[in-house]
């Protein structure tokens, strides 16, 4: 089971998107916050495999997150979410190169389904690639603790 943390200042996109994840099989939203500063509490007491990180929020911006939890040492993955601009590709762009494993762009849809309709048709591969990944990494590590 994936555990995801939703981090967005917007409560309609952060409602869109824990209903686009909960429909994607083995996994479960386990919480949702509205700043990067909320966020980082949030994954210390939730432990999420993932953290679905908007760029743009007030408090704590998605690059500073990333700062730290690379600074903490923190493995929970992050997927941006980022909205379709000169400013936002920018923005993805250096939250890859900090460590973000994908990113995806937000939906400019007419409607809360078609969002997530949307969504789901763009994360469920990515967080398939990532619980492969976690797998992966999971094995060589217990293989590396008994040598």
């Amino acid at each position: 089971m994936m555990r995801v943390l939703v981090a967005d200042d917007s409560i309609l996109f952060r409602r869109v998107m824990a209903d686009a994840l909960a429909s994607i099989p083995d996994v479960e939203v386990v919480g949702q916050v509205s700043n990067g500063r909320l966020a980082l509490q949030r994954i210390q007491e939730l432990k999420p495999d993932l953290l679905t990180l908007d760029m743009e929020m007030p408090s704590m911006d998605g690059l500073s997150v990333l700062d730290a939890l690379r600074q903490a040492g923190n493995r929970t993955a992050v997927i941006v979410v980022s909205a379709l601009t000169r400013q936002g590709g920018k923005l993805t762009l250096q939250a890859l190169q900090k460590g973000a494993f994908d990113f995806i762009t937000k939906p400019d849809t007419a409607s809360a389904e078609q969002s997530r309709d949307a969504l789901r048709t763009e994360l469920a591969p990515r967080i398939k690639a990532l619980s492969m990944r976690l797998g992966i990494r999971s094995i060589l590590h217990g293989k590396s603790g008994t040598n």
